[in-house]
């Protein structure tokens, strides 16, 4: 039996033709999403830019005091935190009010976090921000 005899079960083709297309297919597939994360990622920096330039601005105009930072270089996953409450315009009493921020952002970050993607026992994965397959249902408890 020839490689063009063996035929493909899903798609009745040979077998050799099958693949190559499920292949070229994977790699367009896998371009899209480069390109989708590219376009992503100067998004992100464009919006970043917006807010720094804005909040440049209020400092300017005298209109923010204090400032906290918290960044992350995306190569080597380190932070960047700095904080610039001089004691001499921030009263050390309104600290507290910083620290409420703080805990606030703590939280809403926590709740993103527990939003990401879950790798089960098995090896599946459970996305809560997919819509669920036909067939799936979400029940809430």
């Amino acid at each position: 039996m020839t490689e063009t005899q063996v035929i493909d079960l899903k798609t009745r083709r040979p077998y050799a033709v099958a693949k190559a297309e499920e292949a070229k297919q994977r790699r367009a597939a896998k371009r899209q999403q480069k390109k989708l994360q590219a376009d992503g990622r100067q998004e992100h920096r464009d919006a970043m830019l917006e807010i720094l330039g804005a909040v440049t601005k209020l400092v300017e105009e005298g209109q923010l005091e204090g400032l906290v930072i918290v960044a992350r270089n995306p190569a080597t996953k380190y932070f960047f935190t700095d904080v610039c409450l001089d004691d001499r315009v921030i009263p050390m009493n309104d600290l507290h009010a910083y620290v409420g921020c703080l805990e606030t952002l703590k939280i809403e970050l926590a709740d993103g976090a527990a939003m990401a993607p879950a790798i089960l026992y098995t090896g599946e994965t459970i996305d809560p921000m997919q819509e669920p397959v036909d067939g799936e249902e979400y029940f809430d408890e």
